[in-house]
């Protein structure tokens, strides 16, 4: 449970962090991180396509199961971990 919170607490404030960042770049560094946003948007599953039609067959079975265990993984954990996210321990102060 400890390293849950920990989880959250940590993936929390990276986005906190990261998002503050880029309300203060500059125009140009804006500009440049939205190009590479879009890269790992669509650039990125066409550069994993491009790599798994390359190698063996053993490389793109692994890619794709790796990835479905992953996804069955998650929607497991954010299904029994709803409420527990949802509603906080008790004794915790959360400021509105």
């Amino acid at each position: 449970m400890l390293v849950v919170a920990t989880q959250y607490a940590v993936i929390h404030f990276s986005f906190a962090r990261s998002a503050h960042a880029v309300k203060t770049m500059s125009p140009e560094r804006q500009q440049a991180h939205q190009m590479q946003k879009m890269f790992m948007l669509y650039g990125m599953p066409v550069l994993l396509g491009f790599i798994a039609y390359s190698v063996p067959a053993a490389v793109s079975l692994y890619f794709v199961v790796g990835n479905i265990i992953s996804l069955g993984q998650e929607w497991l954990i954010r299904r029994e971990h709803r409420e527990k996210l949802v509603t906080p321990p008790p004794g915790w102060d959360i400021p509105a």
